[in-house]
């Protein structure tokens, strides 16, 4: 079992293909396309974790509910701005296994932060723990080491698993945005 990150599908939102833009012809080609890259991705018993953005509710022949069920996987969703909309109240009826707005996970002795919104600081960051966010897609003009878009924009619109960002941090060093991990602070690494 693999545990997959992923966020901002706007799966049933035609507007988002101009707007990113996006490599579909259109709505159907979209949701069509990113349920495949899912699919081939992301397996029945495999994890994946939706950081919010996951559907618009409306009628364009594809359901929330048929495209939920379309995904492999065991899915559990980190709320997100449309999420929470009335127009899109069916993304919250789902049968997530979880849903929340923020969460902490363990992954292969990793902590993670997740979070649609990207921190500027959070829980454990002086002390390797990794923060994944969406609602960005891909335009964060600040780098912040340990700290990841995990947008389908930015990862070729398919969920992209937790050993990618594990191995993304080793590969970095911390930099302090405050006082938690800055020299001369005598606290614990985990503030």
């Amino acid at each position: 079992m693999t545990i997959f990150f992923t966020s901002d599908n706007h799966f049933n939102h035609d507007g988002i293909i101009p707007r990113q833009p996006r490599p579909f012809r259109d709505l159907n080609d979209m949701n069509a396309g990113m349920i495949r890259l899912w699919n081939e991705t992301v397996g029945p018993d495999d994890t994946v974790y939706v950081l919010g953005d996951f559907a618009y509710d409306r009628d364009y022949g594809w359901s929330v509910e048929d495209i939920f069920h379309s995904l492999n996987g065991h899915k559990h969703l980190i709320q997100g701005n449309h999420d929470e909309h009335e127009q899109h109240a069916k993304v919250l009826d789902l049968p997530w296994e979880s849903q929340q707005t923020l969460t902490s996970i363990h992954v292969d002795g990793t902590w993670f932060t997740l979070c649609h919104y990207a921190m500027e600081t959070w829980r454990g960051s002086s002390g390797g723990t990794i923060m994944l966010h969406g609602h960005s897609h891909g335009s964060m003009n600040r780098t912040i080491p340990y700290r990841f878009d995990v947008g389908v924009d930015v990862w070729d619109y398919r969920p992209v698993p937790a050993q990618v960002f594990i191995d993304l941090a080793a590969g970095q060093t911390f930099e302090p945005q405050d006082m938690h991990g800055a020299p001369g602070y005598y606290g614990k690494s985990y503030e």
